[in-house]
């Protein structure tokens, strides 16, 4: 099973190659939904579960993302030198 796409997977194929998917044109994303292009099932299955988030970008609306994951950094205690 392929990885899914995320807003900051790039497209490794198509007229967008190399473009991160948050970067993609709104209506590129629409057409994709429409099912007007349908090359990247990937990017047909990011399209249908950010849907709402895309049609905010059409009418220039941020959207904030409700589930936020935290990164942890952990510094490795140094041994002690004898």
């Amino acid at each position: 099973m392929e990885p899914k796409y995320g807003d900051n997977s790039i497209i490794i194929s198509g007229k967008y190659k190399f473009t991160l998917v948050k970067n993609l044109p709104v209506k590129y994303l629409l057409d994709v939904y429409d099912g007007r292009i349908s090359h990247d099932k990937r990017l047909t299955a990011y399209v249908k579960e950010n849907i709402e988030k895309i049609k905010a970008r059409l009418n220039g609306k941020k959207v904030v993302e409700k589930n936020v994951t935290r990164l942890l950094i952990y510094r490795e205690k140094k041994p002690d030198l004898i």
